[in-house]
């Protein structure tokens, strides 16, 4: 363990809290989170299915003449919508699989680094937990940053890129910075950085058809001819509501799938480094300083850390008192 002063989470974090209940140890936790992040990756197309069975009932009671006949239309035409989103969402995939990791960079203002100090630095001490594990080397990108964080992306682990800013590797010795990339490469080990980007662009689905149906909505409310135009602004006007909500449902859920495997990646970074005192230690300086500058939602969420704020339900990040007291109670 790190003899070094701890920070105030790591203070209000030095008695160890109990684990949840069923868990024993630290495979047990690792099951637990991994179990619970399934259930909640599943959540995604349930909750497209069942906007797109809700939007295809409101739309045949609204437009429909004949009342009696709208479910059976409803059902009808939901057999042959979910298809078509699905297909359309496949599509989606499909773009952000070509575009994910310079995309990811360039909205971190990250850049690929294999000659700088940092960059050697890095390199030494995570090729040996990559071999570790069987695992080609990730590579090393590099934030011109004063904040203290660190971040890994790639769809496996053969394109994986895990990034620390200046700030951190000013300020972390070498036991302490290789506690925060081995927390990095359990992301890699784990998938997570293809689970996060799976979950970020399931919310981008309901985000781009809540903004469709915004716009849509506005141009129709120009339009007051006729009967037929009030029954197609009313249904927009439900499915502007009905989207909307189910945009803030996917952000909880990725919210909630970031926080979970942020516990399980530390988790990992024990198992990997058998040195809890050097993550501890690592946490307490980034709590301090995590701040990295203007960088996306949804690039922040891939970071070891940000401050949450607001709603719990819509932070990416468990409180670092939270993770210290986990640590330390499976360490």
């Amino acid at each position: 363990m790190s003899d070094r002063p701890l920070g105030p989470a790591a203070s209000a974090a030095a008695s160890p809290r109990p684990l949840p209940a069923g868990v024993v140890g630290l495979k047990t936790w690792i099951w637990r989170n991994n179990s619970r992040s399934v259930l909640l990756l599943i959540a995604f197309p349930a909750l497209m299915a069942a906007v797109t069975f809700v939007l295809c009932h409101a739309f045949a009671l609204i437009v429909t003449e004949d009342g009696s006949s709208a479910p059976a239309d409803a059902n009808q035409a939901f057999a042959l919508a979910l298809p078509v989103v699905l297909a359309a969402t496949g599509l989606w995939f499909a773009i952000a699989y070509l575009v994910q990791r310079p995309a990811i960079l360039a909205l971190a203002g990250a850049k690929l680094d294999d000659s700088s100090e940092g960059a050697r630095r890095v390199r030494r001490l995570i090729e040996p937990l990559a071999i570790s594990r069987g695992l080609p080397t990730p590579k090393v990108a590099v934030i011109d940053s004063s904040g203290l964080n660190a971040f890994a992306t790639g769809w496996s682990e053969r394109n994986a890129v895990v990034g620390v800013t200046s700030g951190l590797l000013a300020a972390l010795d070498d036991r302490e910075l290789e506690a925060v990339l081995a927390h990095e490469m359990t992301h890699v080990i784990n998938r997570d950085t293809r689970l996060l980007i799976v979950s970020v662009v399931f919310v981008g689905v309901f985000a781009l058809a809540a903004e469709l149906a915004t716009q849509l909505m506005r141009g129709a409310s120009y339009s007051r001819n006729g009967k037929k135009a009030g029954q197609i602004l009313m249904f927009l006007v439900v499915a502007v509501t009905v989207l909307w909500l189910a945009r803030l449902v996917s952000l909880a859920l990725r919210f909630a799938i970031s926080r979970k495997r942020e516990f399980l990646a530390d988790a990992g970074a024990i198992e990997l480094t058998k040195n809890p005192g050097a993550l501890v230690s690592a946490l307490t300086k980034i709590e301090a300083k995590p701040e990295v500058g203007a960088v996306a939602d949804e690039v922040q969420q891939m970071f070891i850390f940000d401050p949450p704020d607001g709603l719990s339900w819509f932070s990416t990040h468990p409180t670092m008192t939270a993770r210290i007291a986990a640590i330390r109670a499976v360490g």
